[in-house]
């Protein structure tokens, strides 16, 4: 991992590139709520994986040719999502699953050519709002809204 700024609060300016399992794992008792301008591509497994954490927002970052998911956020874990490019994963380029785990938003994103669905929401997960983000040329679904899992009613 290469970055240019790091401490325990913000990642930043980082190329996180072919590790032997996740780019970068975020999970319990963490203490990093900004990860922005970083690259994760050509990991064992998921891009970024968020997982019993509060709150983090991903700014700018990209995820591709991950063997995993691009971007996973599991149970107890909330997210907000600005200017991800989610491209050529092996599974979906965002993933949202699991009791608790929330979205707050999805802005400005370009999903493409990922091996399974664009964004899939199962599990109970929670997507609160998805704006300016293109969702294209995924093999399965571009957004996949499973198990007992939510998005927002738009606007009639």
């Amino acid at each position: 991992m290469i970055c240019g700024h790091s401490s325990s609060d913000y990642i930043t300016d980082c190329d996180v590139i072919e590790n032997k399992d996740i780019g970068l794992s975020i999970s319990e008792n963490s203490k990093v709520k900004l990860v922005s301008d970083c690259t994760f591509k050509n990991n064992a497994s998921s891009g970024i994986h968020v997982q019993s954490v509060s709150s983090v927002n991903i700014q700018r970052c990209e995820t591709s040719n991950n063997s995993g998911y691009g971007l996973y956020c599991g149970k107890k874990s909330v997210i907000a999502v600005l200017n991800l490019v989610s491209d050529s994963n092996n599974k979906d380029g965002i993933r949202v699953t699991g009791n608790g785990a929330k979205a707050k938003k999805i802005d400005g994103c370009t999903i493409t050519n990922n091996d399974v669905n664009g964004i899939e929401i199962t599990s109970k997960g929670k997507v609160e709002k998805i704006t300016n983000t293109t969702i294209q040329s995924n093999k399965k679904h571009g957004l996949a809204i499973y198990a007992a899992s939510t998005i927002p009613r738009l606007p009639v």
